[in-house]
């Protein structure tokens, strides 16, 4: 069979991370990356529990590995109900989140918190970002915004604890600075309190682990990392910190000591909750996913289908909810280009979400794509046809006819007409793709003059 050529937009689709939130987002209220071990991503910006985008089937000749996504270990933080202290910061973020999602620079810089937001992020005034980051970066601000929601939430969880009366003391700066995103301030006000007293025990963890979360928002890796671990040896039985470290050595690429704290949490899951709980299921995520960076395909696949398996029970086999690790068994068979197991499982996630999120909604488009990605690469040109006329319609109503995710679109589906030999009907597609692209590069240039 014939295998088309990958195309070259560079365009990505910048909602991924928000539709796992999505189909899953009514098992739990804590914000984004919380200190849960379920499969929950539920909170009113609809942010995903990690930075990660869902697995997605990319446009080359060659099969890509796919990440698959992950879930933190369990803490007290999601029994407890939602705490007053974060929820001005939510909102302002459920709110940035709408700009970012639009990606239109020049709506956005109207926007107060997306001026401070992105300072924080590019450590640049608006001025010195230039015309082509102006277009691409949006789904790399939504990534972070994720990691933002994540640490918030985390925060939130360590405020709940046994914190002594000094620690506290400085909470309400720290929230301060927090909302507007001055992670230097933040770890100025932690650096103080750490010189002037005695931090011993966990709030000594406690320090450590919240200068570890600015370094790391403010992508100092180094940094973070030598503070997680203190962390972890200053409370070795708080499993936030000891996920968190592991997880971090895993976005540096430690892959083998990041597998052995998974491995830890994992046999800690089981033996304190039994084989069958919704934390043990988001453990095996965790451990599989490592395993998958590390291509130990053969390790990582009965660990999703174990996953699989507990929420199937846990939820039944037609909720939402089991999307999730769905998504990420076909995503890991798609790696290995094993196509013909995989797309049964997207046929099967793309028809939980039409029931549950509508047909003309945005993670039904994403799954669109996904599968018909997948049927492109196994030559079926045909099938792929009507599924990217599905998702550029769903794209066009709620993105408008300009945005960059209709250009990656229509490049999609003019790709599947010229593999099916239909040049007439793909030309004008590939150039209203370039229009919209030339059009919006022009409109940053003036702007940025």
């Amino acid at each position: 069979m014939m295998k088309r050529t990958p195309f070259n937009i560079k365009a990505k689709h910048t909602c991924l991370g928000l539709f796992g939130a999505m189909a899953l987002s009514s098992l739990n209220p804590v914000v984004g990356l919380s200190a849960s071990g379920s499969v929950t991503a539920g909170s009113e910006s609809g942010s995903a529990k990690v930075s990660r985008a869902l697995p997605q089937v990319r446009k080359t000749s060659k099969t890509k590995k796919i990440p698959l996504k992950t879930t933190p270990p369990a803490t007290p933080a999601e029994t407890s109900a939602k705490p007053v202290i974060l929820n001005l910061t939510s909102r302002q973020n459920s709110e940035l989140r709408k700009v970012l999602l639009v990606g239109d620079w020049e709506k956005a810089v109207e926007y107060p918190a997306f001026i401070e937001f992105l300072r924080s992020y590019t450590g640049k005034n608006l001025e010195s970002i230039d015309s082509e980051a102006r277009l691409t970066i949006w789904p790399e601000l939504l990534t972070h915004l994720d990691r933002v929601n994540s640490a918030d939430a985390n925060y939130v969880y360590i405020k709940q604890g046994a914190v002594s009366e000094e620690l506290k003391s400085i909470f309400s700066r720290i929230d301060h600075s927090r909302g507007d995103y001055d992670y230097s301030e933040v770890n100025r006000i932690l650096q103080v309190f750490r010189n002037k007293h005695k931090v011993v025990g966990t709030d000594q963890a406690r320090i450590d682990f919240l200068q570890g979360q600015v370094f790391e928002l403010r992508k100092n890796y180094t940094e973070a990392e030598r503070y997680y671990k203190n962390a972890v040896t200053n409370d070795e039985n708080e499993p936030l910190y000891t996920y968190t470290y592991a997880r971090l050595l895993q976005v540096s690429g430690k892959y083998a000591d990041a597998e052995l704290l998974y491995r830890k949490l994992l046999d800690i899951r089981v033996k304190r909750l039994g084989k069958e709980h919704l934390e043990v299921a988001g453990a095996l995520n965790d451990l599989a996913k490592v395993l998958t960076e590390q291509s130990k395909y053969a390790e990582a696949e009965p660990l999703l289908r174990q996953a699989l398996a507990i929420y199937e029970v846990q939820f039944g086999k037609e909720d939402p909810r089991v999307a999730f690790g769905l998504n990420n068994l076909a995503g890991l068979l798609n790696t290995q280009g094993r196509y013909l197991d995989a797309e049964p499982l997207y046929r099967r996630l793309l028809e939980l979400r039409e029931k549950s999120l509508g047909m003309d909604n945005l993670g039904v488009a994403v799954s669109l794509k996904n599968l018909a990605g997948l049927l492109d690469v196994e030559g079926k040109f045909a099938e792929s046809e009507p599924l990217y006329r599905r998702a550029l319609a769903i794209d066009e109503r709620i993105y408008g006819k300009e945005h960059a995710e209709v250009a990656t679109d229509l490049n999609n589906l003019a790709s599947s007409l010229k593999m099916q030999a239909k040049s007439a009907e793909a030309e004008p597609l590939y150039r209203r793709s370039l229009d919209i692209r030339q059009k919006a590069m022009t409109r940053d240039l003036i702007i940025q003059k």
